[in-house]
């Protein structure tokens, strides 16, 4: 029965990633040789897709095999420690919805009432990356519930990695290394501000003991 329901999901999440890419199952089915037919088995979890097909299949949808296949060997993808709401690029924070509601075999259309937000246009633009500060910081709880998942991973910032055989990192996202520099900066300056008033108080009790 687990196995079944393991298989089930992965074909939702096949599925998604194949809309995503704007394939239709004829198109996906001849990049790799195989029968729609198959395809459409694999994404209602009636078949599996065989171990050595994946990488392929991955290929064609243009994503990384762990999007789709989850084994006990995955490894967790590398990310930076959760930023503040206010720190996070709204494209990062949308593009952390959208894999959650993939991830989940959600439409759009299924998300919205749960955000009561007003039209699918709105999920789109929210993942799209193009609301609103005050919309996001509103919308978060609801997303942690309707998504069945955590702040933390709604605002969490991948790690660029290089692909391999390739030596030189990659940039990370557009600003993310700088804000965390001014975030520690910010962290070890507040440190030293108390340690600074807790020295001054020590000292003008001191003093004022003396006076007295």
């Amino acid at each position: 029965m687990r196995e079944r329901e393991q298989r089930t999901e992965e074909g939702r999440r096949l599925k998604a990633a194949r809309i995503v890419a704007g394939l239709s199952q004829q198109e996906v089915a001849k990049s790799l040789g195989k029968h729609w037919k198959t395809v459409g088995r694999w994404e209602r979890g009636e078949s599996p897709v065989q171990a050595s097909e994946r990488r392929a299949v991955a290929a064609v949808l243009r994503i990384p095999e762990s999007d789709v296949w989850q084994t006990e060997h995955d490894v967790p993808r590398e990310t930076v420690p959760p930023l503040p709401l206010e720190l996070v690029p709204p494209k990062v924070f949308g593009a952390n919805v959208e894999r959650r509601r993939l991830q989940l075999g959600m439409a759009p259309g299924e998300l919205r009432p749960k955000l009561k937000l007003p039209t699918v246009e709105s999920v789109a633009q929210l993942e799209a990356g193009r609301s609103t500060l005050a919309l996001r910081r509103e919308l978060l709880p609801r997303l942690v519930r309707a998504l069945k998942t955590t702040p933390e991973e709604i605002l969490s910032v991948p790690r660029v990695t290089p692909p391999r055989g390739v030596s030189e990192t990659p940039p990370a996202p557009e600003g993310v290394e700088t804000l965390m520099s001014i975030v520690e900066d910010a962290r070890r300056l507040a440190d030293r501000l108390l340690l600074y008033a807790a020295r001054t108080k020590e000292a003008t009790q001191t003093l004022s003991g003396r006076d007295a």
